[in-house]
């Protein structure tokens, strides 16, 4: 079966087109900077570009969709890439006669438009289950695993900070899902399970947001103290953020504090009947090379 991965060369796809290959599946890859590696096929491009979407889906058997951004950036907006991108994949699929789509979401998206982010993720799962296509969608919580996007912010603190600062006291509760268990959700699907449905996942633990910082405290042998800060104190802190190209945190980010992000202990177990590990039984070095 030959795979298009949009986003091959982002925290999700670095781990997955390894796995894939390892798994026998022959690799595309969509990627705005594919980068110099040439073990797989590469396609340049963007998802908000149908004509690089429509070369990157010629030919193959089934295609996971990965991209999506948290932060916008000049014309990377959440519509045009979490929504409008989405809706290109499929389009194309559909054109071209590409039936199997695994579709990568987040866990709490939903049509609340005081979270733009979540909203446009929502978007375009809307887009994958009205299509014709054979799809499933995956929603997980938070991932794990080297380069993790969601430990840089708290890498940071650690690193610079005299004092560890929680907004609204850390109490936001999160499901740790290793990113090696997702790829193994993405493998079976691609070999047939679960078609047309959307699937909540999470690890076998939830945590508060405080206890995560903890447990990478204890892992990498720092100690710092925890001060609750309510969200308004944080915020003058990501408007500068928001001036990176790759910020640690946004404004819309923090509006989303208030959000738990779980769902059923056993989640990917009934999907897909394998418990996934947690994270406090991993081995947890990496987050020293964020």
């Amino acid at each position: 079966m030959k795979v298009l991965v949009t986003g091959g060369t982002g925290f999700i796809g670095r781990h997955l087109v390894p796995r894939l290959r390892s798994e026998g599946f022959d690799v595309r890859s969509l990627a705005r900077h594919p980068g110099s590696s040439s073990e797989i096929e590469t396609v340049a491009g963007s998802v908000t570009d149908r004509d690089a979407v429509r070369r990157a889906v010629e030919g193959v058997d089934a295609v996971v969709h990965l991209v999506a951004i948290i932060a916008e950036r000049g014309t990377q907006t959440f519509e045009a890439v979490n929504h409008g991108g989405t809706r290109n994949v499929v389009e194309a699929m559909q054109d071209l006669g590409v039936r199997r789509l695994v579709h990568q979401s987040a866990l709490g998206v939903g049509p609340d438009e005081r979270f733009p982010y979540l909203r446009s993720k929502w978007l375009g799962d809307e887009a994958v289950r009205a299509s014709s296509l054979d799809w499933t969608i995956l929603r997980p919580s938070v991932l794990f695993g080297e380069g993790a996007g969601f430990f840089r912010p708290i890498m940071w603190s650690l690193r610079w900070a005299p004092v560890y600062p929680l907004p609204a006291g850390g109490r936001t509760r999160f499901q740790p899902l290793a990113i090696e268990d997702l790829a193994t959700c993405f493998v079976k699907c691609l070999r047939g399970e679960q078609i047309d449905v959307s699937l909540d996942l999470g690890g076998p633990e939830v945590l508060e947001f405080s206890e995560i910082v903890g447990i990478v405290m204890r892992a990498l042998g720092k100690r710092r103290k925890l001060v609750s800060v309510p969200v308004w104190a944080a915020r003058p802190f990501a408007a500068v953020q928001s001036l990176r190209k790759d910020p640690l945190v946004t404004n819309e980010q923090l509006d989303m504090v208030v959000l738990d992000n779980t769902t059923v202990l056993d989640s990917v177990e009934r999907a897909f009947g394998f418990r996934p590990v947690r994270m406090t039984d991993t081995d947890l070095r990496w987050l020293a090379r964020l």
